[in-house]
C-alpha cells in the first residue's frame, strides 16, 4: 500500500457515534476526471458492501462523496479515512478492506 499523502483534522458530523471507520472519496473536478473518482468511490462502495454489508448497516462503516478533499494530485483519486484523517492516492481497494478489518478488531 502506498503511505498516506497526507493528515486532516477528521470532519464530525453531528452523530452521536460516528463510524468506526469511514472512507471520504474526493469527486472534485480534478480527482474525478475521466470519472475516476466516481468509479473509485462504487467499486469501494461495493467491495464494502459484500464484505462488510452488516457493519455498513449498523453504522459501523462509511463510505461518502466528497466534492475536493484539497489533496489535489494530477488527475489521481484521493480517499481519506476518518477518523485517523489519512489521505491515500488512488488506493488498492483490498488495502482499505484491511483497514475495515483492523478497525473493527481494535
Amino acid at each position: 500500500m502506498h503511505p498516506p499523502v497526507g493528515r486532516v483534522q477528521s470532519e464530525r458530523s453531528d452523530m452521536t457515534e460516528p463510524p468506526l471507520i469511514r472512507f471520504v472519496v474526493c469527486v472534485g473536478d480534478v480527482c474525478d476526471r475521466d470519472g475516476r473518482g466516481s468509479a473509485l468511490h462504487e467499486r469501494l462502495s461495493e467491495a464494502l458492501d459484500i464484505d462488510f454489508g452488516k457493519g455498513i448497516a449498523a453504522g459501523e462503516i462509511a463510505c461518502v462523496r466528497r466534492s475536493c478533499l484539497r489533496h489535489c494530485s494530477r488527475g489521481i483519486p484521493m480517499v481519506r479515512i476518518e477518523p485517523s484523517g489519512d489521505v491515500h492516492a488512488d488506493p488498492d481497494i483490498e488495502q482499505m478492506l484491511d483497514l475495515v478489518e483492523e478497525a473493527l478488531i481494535g
